[in-house]
């Protein structure tokens, strides 16, 4: 169990709003011990960042998770938040929408997050990444770093990379690695890799210029923006649908009186 100067460092210290004494240790007392005035009416809390934190979890459930979970700042427990749900929202969060300092889901959005589909500033995403590092092994990656099947970035790896420098098997960049080459930007190049990137142009956009890398962000920013709707709309609309019925009860429960 927490010490007295524990809970004071927590909760913040203890003091008389009267005369100011600090009430910290004052367990035998029900009064100031300074001036006298009963605790009832003077006992308050200096302000404390501790005290800024947020535990929820909605009633409403999806395949078993809360809906909708928050769990943000230090609580009485002395640890960081883990909001874990259907849609989690906290300093670390675990869920199938996953929005946190370190975030892990399906669709994973934080200062590093891990998922299916991700994005921050340490990305990992199976199938579409962005982030100052940023990995996507099957998928599109776009960052300073990137690592990924399709990668777009300023140091970029995998099986076609675009960059400043570029380690790939099909590689434009003007420095690098790769087996076929494109060596200057929209300058010519071994024909293979020519092909490929003209046939992925469509999409993407030709490699070449200081804004090459706007289309596919702008194909990473849809895909996220799309898959996080799909994921999160039907714990929304579970999460309504519950907070509709309670007011209906507390609406049914006021008639009766």
């Amino acid at each position: 169990m927490s010490n007295t100067s524990d809970v004071a460092e927590t909760w913040g210290r203890p003091y008389c709003a009267n005369c100011g004494h600090d009430l910290t240790g004052l367990v035998d007392s029900a009064k100031c011990s300074e001036c006298g005035r009963p605790l009832v009416e003077i006992l308050v809390r200096e302000a404390n960042k501790n005290l800024r934190f947020k535990r929820y979890a909605s009633k409403a459930k999806l395949f078993g998770l809360p809906a909708i979970a928050v769990s943000k700042g230090i609580g009485p427990d002395g640890k960081p938040g883990h909001a874990r749900g259907w849609i989690a929202i906290g300093d670390k969060a675990t869920g199938v929408v996953a929005l946190g300092g370190l975030a892990r889901g399906i669709l994973a959005i934080g200062g590093t997050s891990i998922g299916l589909f991700s994005f921050g500033g340490m990305s990992i995403g199976l199938l579409t990444s962005f982030g100052g590092l940023s990995i996507a092994p099957l998928g599109l990656a776009i960052g300073g770093m990137s690592i990924g099947a399709l990668a777009w970035g300023g140091m970029t790896a995998g099986f076609a990379a675009v960059g400043g420098s570029a380690y790939s098997f099909y590689h434009w960049a003007p420095s690098g690695i790769g087996v076929h080459r494109v060596l200057v930007r929209g300058g010519s190049g071994d024909p293979a890799a020519m092909a490929f990137f003209d046939s992925i142009s469509l999409l993407f956009g030709p490699p070449s210029g200081r804004l090459s890398f706007l289309r596919p962000l702008a194909w990473t920013v849809t895909i996220l923006v799309s898959v996080g709707a799909a994921l999160a709309a039907p714990a929304i609309m579970r999460w309504a649908r519950e907070a509709d019925d309670e007011s209906a009860k507390g609406g049914h429960a006021g008639e009766g009186r």
